[in-house]
């Protein structure tokens, strides 16, 4: 939905984000090429930016090296951009729409303070953005709509939008329900088709939880409105008649036969196979997937992670099933989260996006997109992926004789030696070993005290006799630059 900010909202978005991407300093030349504009155009959003949100941002300034971001905390950008999201006036009608529709215009400019020539020029660009997802706001003798060829999928993009806006903070859309009570109606849709031995994993998920329940609540919103979802799915044994009371007395129009769009949606997310040959096709693919993943990357997991990794992958071939489109994603935490992983751990990044990519081919699905909430979902499952360490081999080679290069291996061994696992092996040859022609080929890297040998490998290493820090480091770069 950044497509229906400003300008000017959209280039704070895309400056915060090269910032944050970067570790170290960005040009005034280079951000303003990046966001196509002046560098006085950024100067002066620079200014602006630490007036505002110098409390959740420290952003340095120098004339010379020109500005970087210190405090690269996501939850403290998250923050930054939610306000800048709601600053949008195109974002605020859309939320009017949702939870008072079918009003003149006269009533969403009082709503949103805005005069009706504002909101009608800006009726064709949101619609332009709606049309690309089958939605659009309808107009019909001076009575504003917000419709969409599926209605179930306009419901999980407005549950998505609404919660990176607000949170589940109902004050902001005029409602008032007890939480504890919609929670208490959604969990047993969830229970009934999320297997046991999987259950107690999703329902520790609140990030997934809070989504059911938002979902829920805009269904509710959108069927007292007349917004009806069609379906033959019932609901009778999956909400209590005190709950059933409940709803009604908040949303008159709702029976219980407009619960049973709402819970066959739920349910889809969990448990929604076609047939009994996609559930074996696809099931048979995960199981694959998890071999793969875990045979590439040295770990053997225990059947619970196996388990709760499988029933994530199949959430995320339910959610690309679901949804024909992507959902807002205004500022999407988990897409940072993936970024921080691919710099401190290339190789789970790669190895998973691989495995994916194979995933997607086997079940005639693109899961590929959903990369980074993979990652995720299956660190917070097996944090222990995150510490598995590629076992790589060196050669070490010392013009100072086979003694010191002993020593060297030694040294260099005891520096990466981590919980008992060598991430590093080093076998030790002679000078003379290289003159006599030695296939270094199988090994990753030349560790060497001679200048005269950096031919002899395409990864050379020159390090001091008495190997410092510096040394360390430069190895442990080669190593993490290392293709896979």
């Amino acid at each position: 939905m950044r497509e229906l900010l400003d300008i000017s909202s959209q280039r704070l978005i895309i400056m915060l984000e090269i910032l944050l991407e970067n570790d170290g300093w960005t040009t005034f030349a280079n951000l303003g090429s990046a966001i196509d504009t002046s560098e006085r155009t950024v100067a002066k959003d620079i200014v602006m930016l630490r007036q505002r949100w110098g409390h959740h941002l420290n952003i340095e300034v120098s004339k010379k090296n020109g500005v970087r971001l210190i405090n690269q905390n996501i939850a403290s950008m998250g923050a930054v951009f939610t306000d800048i999201f709601n600053d949008s006036l195109s974002l605020q009608w859309i939320r009017e729409l949702l939870f008072h529709p079918s009003k003149s215009i006269e009533f969403y400019e009082d709503r949103l303070f805005t005069s009706r020539s504002t909101l009608i020029r800006l009726l064709p660009r949101i619609n332009l953005y709606l049309a690309e997802k089958g939605m659009r706001i309808r107009c019909e003798n001076n009575r504003y709509d917000f419709i969409g060829t599926d209605e179930q999928y306009l419901r999980d993009f407005s549950a998505s939008f609404l919660l990176e806006l607000y949170g589940l903070n109902l004050k902001k859309y005029d409602l008032e329900l007890d939480l504890s009570v919609i929670k208490d109606i959604v969990l047993p849709v969830m229970t009934r088709n999320i297997q046991p031995d999987e259950f107690s994993w999703a329902v520790n998920d609140e990030i997934s939880i809070i989504y059911q329940m938002m979902f829920y609540i805009i269904s509710l919103v959108r069927e007292q409105s007349g917004y009806n979802a069609l379906s033959s799915y019932s609901a009778e044994n999956e909400i209590s008649a005190e709950h059933l009371d409940y709803i009604r007395q908040h949303f008159p129009g709702t029976g219980i036969q407009n619960l049973g769009p709402v819970h066959e949606y739920i349910k889809n997310q969990f448990n929604g196979w076609s047939s009994d040959e996609e559930e074996r096709s696809v099931t048979a693919a995960v199981s694959e997937f998890c071999e793969r993943l875990f045979s590439d990357m040295d770990h053997a997991p225990d059947q619970t992670t196996e388990k709760n990794i499988s029933y994530i992958m199949r959430s995320v071939y339910f959610s690309v099933k679901l949804r024909p489109f992507g959902t807002s994603e205004l500022f999407n935490r988990i897409y940072y989260f993936s970024l921080s992983l691919n710099r401190e751990n290339p190789r789970l990044y790669k190895v998973t996006s691989n495995c994916l990519e194979n995933l997607s081919k086997k079940i005639g699905l693109d899961v590929s997109s959903r990369l980074a909430d993979v990652l995720f979902w299956m660190c917070l499952i097996c944090p222990e992926l995150t510490d598995v360490k590629k076992h790589y081999r060196a050669i070490l080679v010392s013009d100072f004789g086979n003694s010191h290069a002993e020593f060297l291996s030694k040294k260099i061994s005891a520096f990466f030696k981590r919980e008992s696992s060598d991430i590093i092996k080093i076998d030790v040859c002679s000078y003379m070993d290289i003159l006599a022609g030695k296939d270094l080929k199988c090994y990753d890297i030349l560790i060497t005290t001679f200048p005269g040998l950096a031919s002899a490998h395409e990864r050379p290493i020159l390090i001091n006799d008495y190997p410092g820090t510096d040394d360390f480091c430069t190895i442990y770069k080669t190593l993490q630059q290392r293709q896979l």
